[in-house]
């Protein structure tokens, strides 16, 4: 892997935030001034096309990456857009009759503990991710 591509690698993999391409370019321009946020694009596309990460769909936000070494799935907040990990939900998925499942993950869609206290959906709690 090229220095750039596995600096990226690295900070995604290595990040508890899921992180977009924007938090990704400001934490590797530290160390490599040079780089741009195209650059970063490109790599985290090229990673996630390979399956080396995970690219997580925000509706209206930024894409997210994560890592794929623990197998879970996420909840994204409709409210403040956090992502939060979850455990996997089933590792077996019914197949339509003469179709084959590769793989599935799951994005759920609903509201973080903090958010869904400031609603009063749930008691009060501390502000996660």
């Amino acid at each position: 892997m090229l220095p750039r591509k596995q600096m990226i690698f690295d900070y995604v993999v290595n990040s508890h935030v899921h992180p977009t391409a924007q938090d990704v370019f400001d934490a590797v321009r530290v160390e490599m001034p040079n780089i741009s946020l195209a650059t970063v694009y490109r790599n985290l596309n090229e990673l996630a096309d390979a399956g080396e990460i995970m690219r997580i769909a925000v509706p209206g936000r930024p894409d997210r990456f994560d890592q794929l070494f623990e197998p879970h799935d996420h909840l994204v907040c409709l409210a403040c857009g956090c992502i939060v990990d979850i455990p996997l939900i089933s590792h077996r998925a019914i197949a339509p009759k003469g179709c084959i499942i590769s793989y599935c993950k799951l994005t759920a869609y609903g509201y973080c503990s903090w958010c869904a206290a400031k609603q009063g959906l749930v008691p009060d709690q501390p502000k996660g991710e």
